[in-house]
């Protein structure tokens, strides 16, 4: 997890907070701190660490409840991938066009741990959830 990166949006969408900021991961705890701010009119923000497994899990329930199916696991066979690749997430997912026909849709992300794998898919989920906003 070398590389790490988990955006502000989706920290607050998986959170259900409003993230000002986050740190990187810290690999003695896995964890990171957040920074945020807990109501609209309070002008104080608050910090607190988030295990990097606990947000695994949250990421894969937020998709779940966004109508996006992430199955991650080890590679079988990673003759396909790069050296350091050894995981990988399944996104799963429908789209609908302007006149109501819906097509399911699949992609798979590869990465270094399960944990980036998801992150990176729930990344992506998010960019389509805001797209078609």
């Amino acid at each position: 997890m070398r590389d790490l990166e988990v955006s502000k949006e989706l920290l607050s969408e998986v959170l259900n907070l409003k993230v000002v900021s986050h740190g990187l991961l810290n690999k003695l705890n896995n964890s990171f701190d957040i920074t945020y701010m807990p109501l609209e009119d309070d002008p104080y923000t608050r910090s607190m660490p988030i295990n990097i497994n606990d947000f695994f899990f949250m990421c894969k329930e937020w998709a779940t409840s966004k109508s996006y199916q992430i199955i991650s696991g080890l590679l079988n066979n990673t003759v396909f991938s790069k050296h350091d690749e050894k995981s990988y997430a399944k996104i799963n997912y429908y789209t609908e066009d302007k006149i109501g026909n819906r097509e399911y849709k699949g992609m798979y992300i590869i990465a270094n741990t399960e944990i980036e794998a998801v992150i990176k898919a729930c990344e992506y989920a998010l960019k389509e959830i805001n797209e078609n906003r």
